[in-house]
């Protein structure tokens, strides 16, 4: 049986920032295929954990008006399709 991983997500100077048993990696606010790429390496047994950055955004150097959420949530269902 594989063993849930939890990746931890963040926005750190207008960057998504993942921390997981990989070390840290970062992407493009806009690089929804990256961040799904780098998702799929662990299967379906993931859990994804937001800092309140994804919240809001702007204050860790997004954009006005950014959507941090539904960017992860693309890349969710694009690692996972």
């Amino acid at each position: 049986m594989e063993q849930t991983q939890t990746l931890f997500a963040g926005i750190v100077q207008g960057k998504f920032e993942i921390h997981s048993v990989l070390g840290k990696n970062t992407f493009e606010l806009n690089d929804v295929a990256g961040l799904a790429r780098f998702i799929n390496l662990f299967k379906k047994h993931t859990t994804l954990a937001t800092s309140s950055s994804i919240d809001f955004p702007e204050e860790d150097g997004a954009p006005k008006g950014f959507d941090a959420r539904a960017i992860l949530s693309q890349a969710l269902h694009l690692a996972h399709a």
